[in-house]
């Protein structure tokens, strides 16, 4: 049996997959190259290659362009909309392929070291304080997030911006030894060329990022979009609307924080009084 056979038929990756191959079939039948197609809805060979493969989701006016070019409305568009609007039944396994294919991460957090910045040891203690969950699922969790991390350093890596609130600096899971190991690993992922760490210090006062946490994922032919993370959920937002908005939020929380240098500082400083 077929990985494709696995998947059931209403699930997000089934839909996903399924738009991906309508796109190629409405696109071969008019004899027409993922170059052409991309010419014509804005974006490179590559990512329609993505959109087909069913492993990026196309933004809506893709859609709507990739329409006008095939000539062959709405079954394309009915699709895409089962996927917006519907629950995202595997949203973090989408969520992690389209990180592992963006050319740009930003991500803001405020209570939490994102995972992408996490120790083993501070991500046990986070799983372990909010997951009720056997000892050996624990552990491929952890290990999962690690494996992740390679992200970072691989030989084509992603340009990664942090913002990060000082509360995640304040208060630490009551793991005896885990703090210093922890502000020495963003430091040192922090010194990656490809790497920028900024914080939003109290003394600022509140900002635009209070709501909640923020990442937005660029790619190849200049796709964004938004990854939020309700509680016990997730979901993939391309609507070009509520991507301007969010990347606006996170600019002005980029030029209000501390810059890279004074991070570094204030970090340093943290550490110094362990």
């Amino acid at each position: 049996m077929t990985s494709r056979q696995k998947i059931e038929p209403q699930s997000q990756s089934w839909i996903l997959r399924h738009l991906g191959e309508e796109i190629a079939a409405q696109r071969e039948a008019v004899g027409m190259t993922q170059e052409e197609l991309g010419q014509y809805t804005i974006c490179s060979r590559k990512t329609v290659s993505a959109y087909e493969l069913g492993t990026l989701l196309p933004p809506k006016p893709f859609i709507e362009r990739a329409e006008a070019a095939i000539r062959i409305p709405g079954t394309l568009m009915r699709l895409w909309r089962k996927l917006n609007d519907g629950p995202q039944l595997d949203w973090f396994a989408r969520y992690l392929r389209m990180e592992a294919q963006a050319v740009e991460i930003r991500h803001f957090e405020s209570h939490l070291i994102p995972g992408l910045l996490q120790t083993e040891a501070y991500a046990r203690a986070v799983y372990e304080i909010g997951h009720a969950q056997p000892a050996k699922r624990i552990d491929e969790h952890v290990e999962a997030r690690m494996a992740r991390q390679k992200v970072l350093t691989r030989s084509d890596p992603p340009d990664v911006w942090f913002v990060l609130d000082e509360a995640m600096f304040r208060r630490w899971p009551k793991v005896h030894g885990l703090v210093q190991p922890q502000l020495e690993h963003v430091l040192n992922v922090s010194r990656l060329p490809n790497v920028r760490v900024q914080v939003t210090p109290f003394e600022d006062g509140q900002h635009v990022g209070m709501f909640g946490l923020m990442t937005l994922l660029s790619f190849t032919g200049g796709d964004d979009c938004v990854y939020e993370e309700p509680v016990g959920s997730g979901r993939i937002l391309t609507d070009p609307t509520i991507v301007a908005n969010v990347q606006r939020r996170y600019d002005l929380l980029r030029a209000d924080a501390l810059s890279r240098a004074k991070t570094e500082e204030f970090l340093t400083g943290i550490l110094g009084k362990l």
